[in-house]
Formats: C-alpha cells, structure tokens, sequence
C-alpha cells in the first residue's frame, strides 16, 4: 500500500500548474485527542506539489521531490471530516517548483503550505 492509498487521497483534477484532491479524515489520520493529525495534512500537501511537478516535466528523464515545506495549521479538524486541497504552482523553474497548497474542510481554510519540489534526473537514482 503507498501513502496515497493509506491516506485515502483522491485526485479530482489536475492540470498544468494546478491539482486538486479529496482526503477523507478517519480514526488512523487523528492524534490520541482525535484531531486531524498535522503530518497527515503535510502529507497531502506534499503528495498534490509532487504530483503537479511530475505533470510538468519529462518523467522518462527527471523526477520531482519534495525538498522543503512552510506549514500553518488553521483551524483543528475532526473525525468525519473531507478535506479538499488546491495546488497551484508559483515559481516554476527548470529545476526547482514552489507550490501553494491550501487544505479545506467544507469551505472553511484548515490549512496552508508553501511547498518546494527539486527536480533532478532520474539517473542519479540508478
């Protein structure tokens, strides 16, 4: 199972320099007092800045990764809850992406980060 999988994420749109998902909030995304856990958030947030990066470049050659995040925590969330969050690209260089991800529970802002994404040539992973 991959963490997207595991976090139950959900692409509802992608385009270029945009991503938009779901994610549900359920007992294993909570800390003990029942809240959203924070890195469950961090993850969604990584995985729509990655996803939106690997649409924009040659995936035969390179990879994106997620090399720095700037996180703020809103508001708490509850068991129960679906999240949607919006990525949008605000610096696009060839080797270096910068997301802005904002996380919302209904139409209320629970989140928001700042996303950087290297982008590297798959070779140095072989």
């Amino acid at each position: 199972m991959n963490l997207m999988e595991f976090f139950e994420i959900k692409v509802t749109e992608s385009s270029e320099g945009y991503v938009e998902a779901t994610m549900p909030v359920k007992t294993k995304h909570t800390q003990k007092y029942g809240f959203l856990h924070g890195g469950a958030t961090i993850a969604l947030a990584e995985t729509l800045a990655g996803i939106g990066s690997n649409n924009l470049i040659n995936e035969a050659t390179h990879v994106a990764a997620g090399t720095h995040l700037e996180c703020d925590h809103l508001k708490p969330v509850k068991e129960g809850s679906k999240l949607t969050a919006e990525a949008s690209i605000i610096d696009l260089k060839a080797h270096k992406h910068v997301w802005e991800v904002k996380v919302y529970d209904s139409d209320s802002l629970i989140h928001i980060s700042k996303v950087t994404c290297r982008i590297v040539a798959k070779k140095i992973f072989e």
